[in-house]
Parts: structure tokens; sequence; C-alpha cells
């Protein structure tokens, strides 16, 4: 195991205010000071190797906790559709059942169904997933599939049996818009998902592709009232200059997290939890500085990277986890859709876990792990 090393900033907050329908600030402009939590983060081990359980490419979404006993049950994407894995714990995991795959020609997920992030309100599970319309489109590297995505929703009366509910967030683009020649990455996709702390909200982040108005790829927010009912399509409300006040489909958004304070890169991938202990939520996301890796350069800026927030909405500034591609690339290493998932309820240790591989295409990304500590 690597050697542990722990982050202790003293860090600009940012103040959205969107909950208060203030006027919105600009998510790369410090505003206050905060005193962030610390994050201790230990060396890499294997969770699960390529092949074992019947899995590969995997995690290719973020990985969500259904149970923690009798035994550890999570929600896993691998290849292209979505797996219950579980076991007595996390480094004796035993068995994947496959619970969601992607639909028939025609449908919004007929290349992919990813369950990357669930919740629980009451005995009902709601997953949300990264669904991908692959027909007419170009490929990305190593041969990928492209793909229009959006946000797809499934439910779950016991945690066991999945089915789709429909879309709950889409682009503001159609799938014919495209920022630039053969662009194969489209659509709003990579959902992570958090109640609020007062219980009246479900958040749910995706990463919108589309690149409009000089935007690069970022991380957005749309919420649903659970005071109007549950988080079904046609509850949400995307974050839009300073409010939620945009329908989740099509609706135009704001990010909330961004890759501008880096040369040429794009925010993606955006998975958060709750730790009591530190009173805040940790989102766990990808920065892509597409600018390394194209020009040949190590991945010094790439990587996963950790920000705090308060609300869910209001993020502090990024710090590093990870050194490593944040997409993967033929022949090149890759660390990707990491999640925390904490030992117990007090969120005070748990693991990060993600995708890696040591050489894309030769060998795929498998299921990695990192004890994380927080301390104040």
């Amino acid at each position: 195991m690597g050697t542990h090393y722990a982050i202790s900033i003293i860090c600009i907050g940012l103040s959205i205010s969107a909950c208060s329908g203030s006027k919105q600030k600009d998510p790369g402009i410090p505003t206050a000071l905060d005193t962030l939590p610390t994050l201790d983060v230990g060396g890499p081990f294997t969770l699960l190797q390529n092949g074992q359980l019947g899995l590969s490419y995997f995690p290719d979404e973020g990985t969500a906790l259904i149970q923690t006993e009798p035994l550890l049950r999570l929600m896993v994407t691998a290849k292209d559709s979505s797996y219950i894995v579980q076991g007595p714990n996390l480094q004796h995991l035993a068995t994947a059942t496959k619970v969601l795959s992607p639909g028939t020609a025609g449908e919004f997920d007929n290349g992919y169904a990813g369950i990357s992030a669930v919740i629980q309100l009451g005995r009902t599970y709601y997953g949300f997933y990264h669904a991908e319309d692959h027909i007419g489109l170009p490929a990305l590297a190593g041969g990928i599939p492209g793909f229009y995505a959006s946000i797809g929703l499934t439910r779950s009366d016991d945690g066991v049996t999945w089915r789709k509910v429909g879309q709950v967030i889409t682009s503001s683009q159609s799938k014919s818009w495209a920022a630039y020649p053969d662009q194969g990455d489209r659509g709003a996709a990579e959902p992570g998902a958090i109640v609020s702390r007062d219980g009246r909200y479900v958040y749910v982040y995706y990463t919108e592709h589309s690149r409009i108005n000089g935007r690069g790829v970022d991380i957005c927010i749309a919420r649903a009232d659970l005071t109007s009912g549950p988080p079904l399509p046609g509850a949400f409300k995307k974050y839009f200059n300073g409010s939620f006040s945009e329908p989740g489909i099509g609706g135009h958004d704001t990010p909330v997290i961004t890759a501008r304070g880096f040369s040429s890169a794009n925010a993606l991938e955006g998975h958060v939890s709750y730790s009591k202990k530190a009173d805040r939520f940790l989102m766990i996301f990808g920065i892509d500085s597409y600018q390394e890796r194209m020009s040949g350069q190590p991945p010094t800026h790439s990587g996963l990277y950790a920000a705090w927030s308060k609300d869910a909405i209001d993020w502090s500034p990024p710090t590093q986890l990870v050194a490593d591609q944040a997409v993967p690339q033929p022949g090149k290493s890759v660390s990707w859709e990491g999640t925390v998932i904490f030992d117990d309820a007090t969120g005070s240790t748990g693991t990060l876990i993600y995708g890696y591989s040591p050489k894309w295409g030769t060998t795929p990304h498998y299921m990695v792990g990192r004890h994380v500590s927080i301390g104040q």
C-alpha cells in the first residue's frame, strides 16, 4: 500500500446561494475564506481485477451503495450495463448480477444503461443512470462508440429488481448539435445524486458535454422538490442563473463545477457523498487536461479531484487526489469515475473507489480503491 498523504487547505469558498434566490455568483470567483476538512488518502489497492466475477471495463460510472447489511451491496456499471455486486465487505466481493441493460433501437438508452447513483426514500430505491443513444454518431478515441447521453431513472422496491421509469434530465442541445466536427460525446451524462440534509430535495449532478457558448465540458445540477412528490420524470428543475428554474428535460443550465482554472481542460463525472464528521458534502470528479495528453505530456493536472460543499450547490475549488489520465486513451493509464463510499454513518473513514487501467486498450479498467479518512 502506498504512503498516505494529508490535504489540509485554507481555501476560498464560493457563494452561489441558489436556494435563497440571491444573485448568481460565478463559480470561478472566490468570495469568502473557508477552512476545509482534511482528506487523508492512502495508496491504491485492487478490489476486483479485470474479468473477475465476469466483469470488464468497470466501474464505468459512479459506484453506488445500496446496503451494508447483511451483505455489502453495490451498484456497478461494467461495459454497457448495470450490475449488483455484493459480498461480506469491499475486500471480499463475491457475486455480480446484471440488473439493467441497454434498450432497443429507437430508445434513448439503446447503447448503454449504467446506473451511477442510488438514493433511498422510505422503502423505495431510485437509481439514476447514464443512458446513451449510439445511432448515427462518430466514434471516440480507441473505438469507443459515440453517444448522445441523457439521465434515466430506475426504481426498485427491494434493491434487487429494477425497472426503468424514463428520462429525467436531457441536454439543452439536441442530438444533432456539435461544437466541432465529428464530436462523439454529446448530451447530459454521468450522474451523481444526493438528498439534501433536510430531506426536502434530491440533487442530481450531470456532466454537460455540449460545450455551448464557449463553455467546456462541465458539471451541472438539477433538483426535485420531494414536498411535491417523488423524483420522477418532470419533477426536476435545472440550476440556471442563480435559481432552479429550468426544466430537467431540455432546459438551460449554469455549471457548478468547471475547469476554468486549468488550461484547456474539462470537468466531468461528479459523484457526491456526505460526511457527518465534516458536516459537508464531498464530490469526487475528474479533470481532463486534454492539452497535456494531446501534446504527449504526462498527466500533471489531469486526474481525480475533490471539492467540498455545505449545501451541495456551492463548491470549494478543486484539490487533486490522483494524477492520471481522466478519460480512457489507447495505450495510456487511466483513473476515472471516482466515488467515496464511507464505512458508516459518521463519514469519518471510507474508500475511494474508481476505475483504473495501467494501459487502457490492452487492459480494460478494473476496480481499485484507496482508503480515505476525514479530519478537521
